[in-house]
């Protein structure tokens, strides 16, 4: 099978083909700074299991994205998940031919920085309570809201509903992640009685996920129940204001 090598190494095939400067470095000179990444929980092993087999298999992979650090050392700014599969393969596995990786630099502040990552990560499916650690840290830098679903591209309820997120323990965020609660009603519920509110009506459940029925939180179909309850509406504005006659069968 051909490859590109091939291809431009002959004259006649080469065409308009370019070969472009690629920076290789040793895997030893990268680092992760912890709470750098945008991913509120640790990567593990088992969570790039995909990446693992994918290098094993030589499969075209991105670059890691690096920040060049005053000392010369390269903290990783896109490619945790990549960093993590490569040390567990040169370091468990003792595959030393990827000890050198293919790595390019970004130079941004911070801020341009937490929105590569977020933008960078969207194809892993970012949950909120990661995006809510990622706003967290756009306020953080004494980013607005406003401000900072204009980064994002979100609208400012968004960008406020997952810093509500961002406030809530551990434990409700862990929930949230495991599944055991949805992020809005986790939000909602907060708002009202904050993580012991939360906490409770998880443990009220009994293992299984939280609905809004069952944390007694209003529904769209209890609206319509309400509605259903009226016969007749009549309405009268006297003075700026309204009066409604509500008529339910006996």
């Amino acid at each position: 099978m051909a490859s590109l090598d091939t291809l431009y190494k002959r004259p006649e095939t080469r065409g308009d083909i370019k070969v472009k400067k690629v920076f290789t470095a040793p895997l030893s000179q990268l680092f992760i700074e912890e709470g750098h990444n945008v991913r509120y929980m640790p990567i593990t092993v088992e969570s790039v299991s995909d990446l693992i087999q994918a290098y094993l298999d030589n499969e075209p992979i991105p670059r890691i994205v690096v920040e060049v650090q005053p000392d010369g050392r390269l903290k990783v700014a896109g490619g945790h998940r990549r960093y993590t599969a490569l040390c567990h393969i040169v370091n468990d596995l003792g595959r030393d031919v990827f000890s050198r990786v293919e790595v390019e630099s970004i130079n941004t502040d911070e801020t341009g920085i937490i929105k590569y990552m977020v933008n960078e990560n969207k194809g892993q499916n970012l949950g909120p309570v990661d995006m809510a650690w990622s706003c967290q840290k756009l306020r953080g830098i004494d980013h607005t809201p406003a401000q900072i679903g204009e980064i994002l591209g979100y609208s400012e309820s968004k960008v406020n509903y997952h810093l509500t997120i961002a406030k809530m323990c551990h434990d409700v965020k862990q929930a949230i992640i495991d599944g055991k609660i949805a992020a809005d009603l986790a939000a909602d519920i907060f708002r009202k009685s904050g993580d012991e509110g939360v906490l409770n009506v998880i443990n009220g459940a009994g293992g299984t996920k939280v609905t809004r029925k069952a944390a007694g939180m209003w529904r769209p179909s209890m609206g319509k129940s309400v509605v259903s309850m009226f016969t007749d509406v009549d309405a009268q504005i006297t003075d700026n204001q309204v009066t409604l006659t509500l008529s339910v069968d006996k």
